[in-house]
């Protein structure tokens, strides 16, 4: 590499003052952003001037090391460094990022548990075509077949709250589309409403 082997010279006192200048203001940004970790777009910002300060403290201790042995390919042993650092944390938001794209499971979610979370409401019978992804890290959708017995509309309706009380509560799920059957006792299949058991109801379609 003839960056390495034949490094520039370098002004290393105006160098280190540069850098604590930079320092400061990537800190500083660092200050006004560490608050929103919940937002992707937000952390990469974080990581982004943070990446910075850790350029800005590479500048400063190349400074100090090339003033004191006059090691000129230091600035560019560190460079190589930094940007390894830089890599390997983007890494992780590039990741986050594809799971979001291709509607994901969302992390730190077990869809197993999401499942025993609404067959142990009071009223589930069984669930079944759990579906759970996410739409960005801070909303996450869910869709269900919700097995329940031979209840009222009104009875249907405080089950499903009552799902969306504790995956909400739980898992923080917000957003769900809840299909709710139960056993038709004349077809023996699961849907809410059968009409072959209540064929009035369609008398006029």
């Amino acid at each position: 590499m003839p960056v390495v082997q034949n490094p520039e010279h370098i002004k290393s006192l105006e160098m280190m003052a540069i850098a604590t200048v930079g320092l400061a203001a990537n800190l500083l940004s660092a200050y006004y952003l560490h608050g929103s970790s919940d937002n992707i777009n937000m952390r990469a910002a974080l990581y982004h001037v943070l990446g910075d300060a850790l350029a800005s403290v590479g500048v400063m201790l190349g400074g100090v090391l090339i003033w004191w042995t006059g090691w000129y390919v230091i600035d560019p042993v560190i460079s190589v460094v930094i940007c390894g650092i830089i890599v390997i944390g983007g890494i992780g938001l590039v990741r986050e990022s594809v799971n979001i794209l291709m509607e994901g499971t969302p992390s730190g979610i077990d869809l197993d548990e999401v499942a025993k979370t609404i067959s142990g409401i009071e009223g589930v019978i069984g669930v079944h075509d759990l579906h759970l992804w996410c739409i960005s890290p801070e909303i996450s959708s869910l869709s269900a077949h919700v097995l329940v017995g031979d209840i009222t509309c009104s009875s249907a309706d405080a089950i499903r709250d009552r799902i969306n009380d504790a995956l909400l509560g739980r898992f923080g799920i917000a957003h769900t589309a809840l299909q709710l059957e139960c056993t038709c006792t004349e077809c023996g299949r699961n849907i809410l409403l059968c009409i072959s058991a209540a064929p009035q109801l369609y008398r006029n379609l």
